[in-house]
């Protein structure tokens, strides 16, 4: 038989068939396989039961039969050679290699699958840290409108304060008695006034006298305070601011 590689031995598988058990599934393999290739020429090769005369003419078996064997010339078989793979091996080998390109394909989806899971987890971590910043500065930027609306607030009243109680800060400063040398601070609250007073010769029941129940327009002072300091040179003045409501009228 003709082919690139070595020739089947018809004979010789013949006699192997009738030496074989009848449930035998193997493959019988020509022994002329386990012979190197040539390129041109004949050799004997060394078979089962004589041997093998082959013929070859540019590396194709072009023909073969049993011979007599020529002793210096004859090839013997290598028995560990490595042998061509069969019909079923190649199959077999095909679906291997096969399942390890599938199994190559799954696990660079798998690990794309796990590289875009992990982006969309990032993705998704970066939006809610902008949106929880976004919301962090939407509520600064309220608490400053809150805290400015409260500052304007309160330096309208405390215009409006100062606006009503004029008349009876500077009727109190005419009162003050000749020993004040100096009005250090005024501190004017809703409902309350307290000075700093430098005075050399304090007399807290001259103040009470002089400022409780001094009344200036709707303005009047009560529950006049007088507080000496420990060097006996200064006074805090403290007193309540009431606004008398006119007779005939309803306080609101």
């Amino acid at each position: 038989m003709e082919g690139r590689g070595g020739a089947a031995w018809i004979w010789d598988q013949e006699r192997l068939q009738s030496r074989l058990p009848t449930d035998f599934q193997g493959n019988i393999i020509p022994e002329s396989l386990l012979s190197p290739e040539t390129e041109d020429g004949e050799r004997w090769l060394q078979g089962i039961d004589g041997c093998e005369w082959q013929l070859w003419r540019d590396g194709v078996l072009a023909e073969s039969r049993l011979s007599e064997c020529r002793e210096k010339a004859v090839i013997v078989c290598d028995y560990t050679r490595r042998l061509p793979l069969q019909g079923t091996e190649r199959t077999w080998l095909v679906m291997c290699s096969a399942a390890a390109v599938v199994m190559l394909l799954l696990a660079s989806l798998m690990l794309q699958g796990g590289m875009a899971l992990r982006h969309w987890q990032t993705l998704t971590q970066l939006e809610e840290q902008l949106s929880a910043q976004d919301e962090s500065a939407v509520m600064e930027q309220k608490a400053r409108l809150r805290a400015e609306r409260l500052r304007q607030r309160l330096l309208a009243q405390r215009s409006l304060l100062q606006q009503e109680n004029i008349p009876l800060l500077n009727q109190i400063l005419e009162l003050m008695p000749a020993t004040v040398s100096n009005l250090q601070q005024v501190v004017i609250q809703p409902g309350r006034i307290e000075m700093i007073l430098s005075d050399g010769q304090p007399d807290p029941r001259g103040y009470v006298t002089r400022f409780d129940g001094l009344q200036v327009g709707a303005m009047v002072l009560r529950n006049v305070q007088i507080q000496l300091n420990s060097n006996g040179q200064g006074v805090r003045f403290i007193a309540e601011i009431k606004k008398v409501i006119p007779a005939g009228r309803a306080r609101s």
